[in-house]
């Protein structure tokens, strides 16, 4: 066990020439894998030179993270400037706000007429990093009564109150199937693991009995919209999150580092073996 303050690291291990992985088990599914049962690995005994990709979880102090590991030889894959590029919806927006929904940031929590000069409602409410488990109380607000209950429960929810809130147009989906109470709806959505531009994995994002089909044209599409994305951020190991709209058009949801992200329905052997395959060139 490595502890890097409030950062903690279970097993360290090499799955292919200069690529290591350090992992913790957070005890999810859609994030945790065991590597060991699937893939011979290589345990890392003193000082290494590999690219590293973390899956520890929500990393707390990349910062500190990095630097530890750099001083034995080893590489975060993303860079500290990628990492807090690709994971802050403030610093990647400006490059792609043209395929994603318009949005505003607020150092402070807004007032109702602040929101009010620049959206119509319904809106969509989230932290500059994440929703607080989609939950739709926490993040559609409908009217007024709605966004100032969100923002008083803004101000001591553990997962909000230290995230600056971004408010979002709301952009309606293809549904997936019948919306439950008090939840979002599931709808049209995939998440694409990109490794240097390359798409590893493209999985539906909704855990969900109904399966999206992609047609051709629409893997098209996705692949286009992943290369421009690409190319605007350089960003080594990223996850895209698509969304279809009722207009049958393909938009950007959200955008993240690959090291934290879930797998939603991806594949997690193919990705590997994908990941693997292409490896460092």
């Amino acid at each position: 066990m490595l502890e890097i303050e409030k950062d903690r690291v279970e097993d360290l291990f090499e799955i292919s020439t200069g690529i290591c992985v350090a992992t913790k088990r957070e005890n999810v599914s859609s994030y945790d894998f065991d590597f060991r049962s699937y893939f011979h690995v290589n345990t890392i005994i003193g000082q290494s030179k590999s690219n590293l990709i973390l899956r520890i979880g929500a990393i707390n102090d990349y910062e500190k993270v990095y630097g530890f590991f750099e001083e034995i030889g080893l590489k975060l894959i993303n860079s500290i400037d990628e990492h807090h590029k690709i994971s802050l919806l403030p610093n990647w927006y400006g490059a792609i706000q043209e395929l994603t929904p318009r949005s505003k940031f607020f150092d402070a929590l807004p007032t109702y007429d602040q929101v009010k000069e620049d959206f119509a409602f319904p809106i969509f409410l989230k932290g500059e990093r994440q929703t607080n488990k989609h939950k739709k109380e926490l993040c559609v607000a409908e009217n007024r009564s709605d966004f100032e209950r969100i923002s008083i429960a803004w101000k001591t929810d553990p997962i909000l109150s230290w995230q600056k809130m971004i408010v979002r147009e709301f952009v309606e989906l293809m549904p997936i199937e019948k919306p439950l109470a008090n939840q979002l709806k599931k709808s049209f959505e995939i998440r694409v693991f990109v490794w240097f531009g390359n798409i590893l994995s493209i999985g539906q994002y909704w855990e969900s009995e109904n399966r999206i089909q992609l047609e051709r044209i629409d893997e098209i599409k996705v692949r286009e919209l992943t290369e421009v994305v690409f190319q605007k951020l350089l960003v080594p190991f990223m996850v895209i999150d698509f969304g279809k709209t009722i207009n049958n058009e393909w938009i950007i949801i959200e955008l993240n580092d690959a090291q934290e992200s879930g797998y939603a329905m991806n594949s997690k052997i193919n990705l590997w073996n994908n990941l693997i395959k292409l490896g460092i060139k």
